[in-house]
């Protein structure tokens, strides 16, 4: 242990560091991009219902910040979302869909948005809201 030092810590002090550290950990968290997959397994089709959305990243989390991705996949749908007004990064839809609003007219933003898949019918429906590209 020689040119080693020890840190010791009052209960005081261990607090304070305890809650630096979380506080650069929440910081850090709020940057991360995360993916979100629609699985549909909510009690609605809501776009901020978090159950609705796999994986469960954080509980009561779902797409709504600009560094997210959001995928809706052909696995399981057709599938109803009933949108909010939110931005995010990229949206996918692999599969078919009806976007309608949960209320009001919302505006869903992003930067790129895909439609793949589907060899027939509708693929994407979008009924009542609005889904803009980002400058």
């Amino acid at each position: 242990m020689s040119g080693m030092k020890r840190l010791m810590c009052t209960g005081s002090q261990m607090r304070r560091w305890l809650c630096r550290a979380g506080a650069m950990a929440t910081i850090a968290g709020a940057a991360y991009a995360n993916t979100y997959i629609w699985d549909g397994a909510g009690a609605n089709d809501y776009w901020d219902n978090s159950a609705n959305w796999d994986p469960l990243v954080i509980p009561g989390t779902y797409p709504n910040a600009d560094t997210d991705d959001a995928i809706i996949p052909a696995t399981g749908g057709p599938h109803d979302v009933q949108l909010i007004t939110e931005q995010i990064d990229d949206l996918t839809i692999t599969g078919s869909v009806d976007l309608t609003p949960k209320s009001g007219t919302p505006t869903l933003t992003l930067d790129t948005l895909t439609i793949s898949g589907g060899t027939s019918g509708t693929v994407a429906a979008i009924s009542g809201a609005t889904i803009s590209a980002q400058p």
